[in-house]
């Protein structure tokens, strides 16, 4: 998630708790180092002696400790005793144990120092490695120590990942038009990379940010002048790119409150700039927190994103039955924009444990592990081209921790039982569903191996119990765990208790119980078409330079006032990303208008021009519904580069407004009964009415974090058959931040929408679809929170005011529905 956006929903969701939260960006996360061992605590020699070999010996050491030798006990993956003993202290001081493991998963604790480390032990893999299987690594942020780096990538090579995914911010290493600082402390992007270079692990490589120098405009998250940005990623690919198995244009950028007019136009530049490098390494675009549709989706359609991309990416943190439904939603949406076969990337996905502890509760862990193994199950059934589980290593975001690793950089259950997935299903095919099953499991997917090979099942409940088992219909050859232990079978039983379970079947038998029309496999087929179409590449991309746009920006539009869409002025920029000046012909299109050309402007090889329109938007534009004014380019010279669509909705009174909605509800908001105070500790509230006018007005002392979002009991629910949005008109009196509306605030199903109005004096009015509420941050599911408006039982309205006192009223607030 980016800093900026979850700040600000930090701020949102997380009013009324003991503190704010501060989470740090899955963009460019800041780094957790291993903390320096003290005299008494133990640190592995060489963290990658952490994956061995079942049944064989293998002997595990550490430094520090005290002195003599020290006692251990073993654990297994359902934290059940399997054994004791201790170690053997060398002459040089170090502790070392010598020992088989049996297969699966082990925790080795030593009561002395308190401190447990993971073992997994799985086979190494032999051979190419699955291109399915990947992995969410972040070694240049998270983990800057060079030993434990290189142990890291022995451990990925080990265990048969294909892919590392890797962040590389480009104002990092090019902080000036001519400084590259390729080697720079304490990231050390070069030495990182020619790590995995070493081991034969090729990367991911997430390509995101600018800098000063190429003209960034306040307010806004990209750069403005494109053409020496497209010379910088050219640079980049050159310098890096030999090492890449594919590049990734920036990351979430749906959660960066602006529209996708402004991305787009960077994924055609690094569109352009890695062409010009002339490496093979296909450019991964989208990089979505959520799903489609909706407005920011359509958006990326209009501009042009699939003509410039070789695959979309997207990012899920919702349990593993909600996978289907989110391939299917991306299949619908890249089907419409003539898409639907192009590959479908996985590139974050996981399930956190609580923040705090070295390492997760037991339960915790167990849950973890079992959803990244079974999303990827999914993922791979339902025709994803890539999985990449978020994160290797430990990480703290928030409330939650991400991590695949312990702090000490030994693996968790979750490791271990990735690995065992990549074990179990490289090389294989989803052929359908098995049938006939009881024990509450959820989901059965079965995979075809080569010829000879059995078939495998993997059948998940989502509910680790420890006596959990379920009857099959036939005959098993046998079964393992989630992390690849051998389970026992009896009377036709498989043991399910990690909820998570291998079962390898007789093709000839499995055939009779075999379900093939699923709507997964209907997902496999689309993700097996061929896609080889060549990625445009224009040398000419057109910007909105939307800081000239009297608007306020989100992610789904730019909001006009009636009196700005009069007399709009709409100013964009050509960028020649070529070698050769071009001519160019633009014209503006408003929706049901008359195309409006520009003057002819001749753009200057490696430079750009500027395009401008002051314009009667007002008829054009809707009170309710995003549409698009189109800015179209041509020139005599070289490919034609893509339109710029500039999503635009214009504010409209409230009569107008009514008159869309043919239900609508008033909630009671002068029942001052069902407001209750939510703000900052540091101030104090009053409710207030005026008639039918609810007021709240705020004191707070100092100028920094004023939030107030006060709480109002809906009592009757939504029905979202009838009712599909809030209908708000309100005003506040002086400057203020994150205007917002949040369902069910602090809650595991939190929604919020913020950047409703301005904060100006004036009345504004604002219809917010539920659908266009985000989920909060402290949901399990993250931004994959299901929609259930009939679950809200809480509104909370407000704002973060920029002066110690203020002021909200709210005329109206109302549930609406029907026609828009």
């Amino acid at each position: 998630m980016k800093p900026m956006t979850m700040a600000v929903i930090s701020a949102l969701l997380l009013a009324g708790c003991a503190g704010p939260e501060a989470p740090v960006a899955a963009r460019s996360p800041a780094a957790a180092p291993v903390p320096a061992a003290t005299a008494a605590a133990l640190v592995p020699v060489d963290h990658a002696m952490c994956f061995v070999e079942p049944g064989q010996s293998a002997t595990l050491r550490w430094r520090g400790g005290q002195a003599g030798a020290l006692a251990y006990t073993l654990r297994g993956f359902a934290g059940e005793e399997s054994g004791t003993g201790s170690t053997v202290q060398a002459a040089d001081g170090t502790h070392a144990i010598t020992r088989s493991f049996a297969r699966g998963y082990h925790e080795i604790t030593f009561p002395a120092s308190g401190q447990t480390f993971g073992v997994v032990a799985l086979e190494a893999r032999r051979g190419p490695a699955d291109p399915f299987f990947a992995i969410d690594a972040a070694l240049s942020w998270l983990d800057t120590d060079p030993a434990r780096r290189d142990a890291l990538v022995r451990v990925l090579a080990r265990s048969g990942i294909a892919l590392a995914r890797e962040r590389m911010g480009l104002g990092a290493v090019h902080p000036a038009p001519a400084t590259w600082t390729w080697d720079k402390a304490p990231r050390d992007f070069a030495a990182m990379r020619a790590t995995y270079a070493r081991h034969g692990m090729p990367l991911l490589e997430m390509l995101h940010g600018g800098a000063g120098h190429l003209g960034m405009a306040k307010g806004f998250p990209y750069p403005q002048d494109l053409a020496p940005l497209a010379q910088a990623w050219t640079a980049v690919a050159r310098h890096w790119g030999a090492g890449w198995g594919a590049a990734e244009a920036d990351n979430e950028p749906d959660l960066g409150g602006v529209p996708a007019e402004q991305y787009v136009a960077v994924v055609k530049t690094m569109s352009r700039a890695l062409a010009e490098a002339g490496g093979a390494a296909p450019l991964v675009t989208g990089v979505f927190a959520h799903l489609p549709p909706g407005p920011y989706f359509d958006a990326c359609t209009a501009n042009g994103l699939f003509a410039d991309s070789d695959a979309i990416s997207f990012h899920s943190y919702d349990r593993a039955p909600a996978v289907e439904a989110a391939v299917a939603r991306y299949r619908t949406w890249m089907e419409a924009g003539g898409a639907a076969a192009m590959p479908l990337w996985h590139s974050e996905c996981g399930w956190p444990w609580v923040n705090g502890p070295g390492r997760p509760p037991l339960d915790q862990d167990r849950l973890s592990a079992i959803e990244i193994a079974a999303k990827a199950v999914e993922s791979r059934a339902c025709g994803v081209a890539r999985y990449f589980p978020f994160v290797l290593v430990y990480y703290e975001e928030g409330r939650k921790n991400f991590g695949m690793m312990g702090r000490e950089a030994t693996p968790l259950r979750s490791m271990a039982a990735y690995v065992q997935c990549v074990d179990a299903l490289a090389g294989r095919r989803y052929c359908g569903d098995l049938q006939g099953l009881d024990g509450g499991v959820a989901l059965a997917r079965v995979f075809a191996g080569g010829e000879g090979q059995p078939w495998l099942a993997v059948l998940y409940t989502g509910a680790p119990a420890p006596d959990a088992a379920v009857r099959l219909p036939l005959p098993a050859l046998r079964a393992a765990g989630a992390d690849g232990r051998a389970l026992a079978l009896a009377d036709g039983r498989v043991p399910l208790a990690d909820g998570l379970a291998y079962v390898w079947l007789d093709p000839t038998t499995a055939a009779a119980h075999l379900r093939r029309d699923t709507p997964a496999a209907r997902l496999l087929a689309l993700g097996e078409q061929p896609w080889r179409r060549t990625r445009l590449a224009a040398p000419l991309v057109l910007q909105l330079q939307a800081q000239h746009l009297p608007a306020r920006a989100s992610a789904r539009r730019y909001l006009l006032s009636e009196e700005a869409a009069r007399a709009l002025p709409i100013r964009a920029r050509v960028h020649n990303l070529a070698d050769i000046p071009a001519s160019v012909t633009a014209e503006l299109t408003l929706p049901g208008a008359a195309s409006q050309p520009a003057a002819p402007v001749l753009v200057p090889a490696r430079g750009s021009a500027e395009l401008a329109w002051t314009v009667d938007a007002s008829a054009a534009l809707d009170i309710a519904a995003t549409r698009l004014a189109v800015v179209s380019a041509r020139s005599a010279e070289g490919a034609q580069p893509t339109p710029l669509a500039i999503p635009l909705m214009m504010e409209g009174p409230l009569g107008r407004h009514l008159a869309r909605h043919p239900h609508r509800r008033a909630l009671p908001i002068a029942d001052l009964a069902r407001w209750s105070a939510n703000h900052a500790g540091h101030g104090s509230s009053r409710f207030a009415l005026d008639g039918g006018t609810w007021r709240v007005e705020d004191r707070f002392t100092g100028i920094a974090n004023n939030w107030d979002y006060p709480k109002f009991a809906l009592g009757e629910p939504i029905d979202p058959r009838r009712e599909s949005g809030f209908l708000i008109r309100a005003r506040i009196a002086k400057a203020a931040g994150n205007v917002a509306i949040m369902a069910n605030p602090n809650q595991p199903d939190s929604f919020w929408c913020s950047d409703l109005f301005p904060a100006d004096g004036a009345w504004h009015v604002v219809y917010v679809p539920f659908a266009e509420l985000k989920p909060g941050p402290n949901g399990a599911g993250m931004q994959n929170t299901r929609l259930d408006p009939a679950a809200w039982t809480v509104l909370a309205l407000g704002m973060s005011s920029r002066s110690e006192e203020n002021s909200l009223e709210v005329s109206h607030l109302l549930v609406v529905g029907g026609a828009e």
